[in-house]
């Protein structure tokens, strides 16, 4: 009778540490053990470069510093920008990306977004706050990036937000 008290009270144990797990602790379980991501920075960044909102997210929730750069100093909101992921740029804004860090080359992504012409990410940008006058190492801001590229619209709402 013992052995099965034991046990049913090992049972209850095992069941109340298992639902005591924090939203951090359970963030990196469904990714690691449902979805099978490693828990590694390159992979944080994959994730954001393909738009993969669940996997940044969960990355987000379990802990993952939203700054993680690669060796050229591309953040997780800049590799989303370049490839015009809107919702996961939106995804990283809302959970602490600084929309004002500058890679290697001194641009934001605002400049990134500009000179590859993604107005919806722009769009999630500014409504951020984010500065529209950083100028880049080789003398590029936002507003002469849209203006190479010939998107006046853009220009004209860079310029509404500030730009000069």
């Amino acid at each position: 009778m013992t052995y099965w008290r034991l046990a049913f009270l090992g049972l209850i144990t095992f069941s109340a540490v298992a639902c005591t797990k924090g939203p951090q602790e359970q963030a990196r379980d469904k990714l690691v053990g449902e979805m099978g991501v490693p828990w590694a920075p390159g992979n944080f960044l994959e994730a954001a470069k393909n738009g993969k909102n669940d996997v940044v997210t969960l990355f987000l929730v379990g802990g993952i510093d939203s700054e993680t750069t690669d060796g050229q100093g591309l953040t997780a909101l800049i590799l989303a920008t370049h490839q015009g992921h809107a919702d996961t740029v939106k995804v990283l804004l809302d959970n602490g990306a600084d929309p004002n860090h500058t890679d290697t080359s001194g641009k934001t992504a605002l400049i990134w977004a500009c000179e590859d012409d993604h107005v919806g990410v722009a769009m999630a940008l500014l409504a951020k706050g984010v500065n529209v006058n950083v100028k880049a190492v080789d003398g590029t801001t936002a507003l002469s990036a849209a203006n190479k590229r010939g998107d006046a619209d853009l220009a004209k709402l860079l310029a509404t937000n500030g730009a000069t």
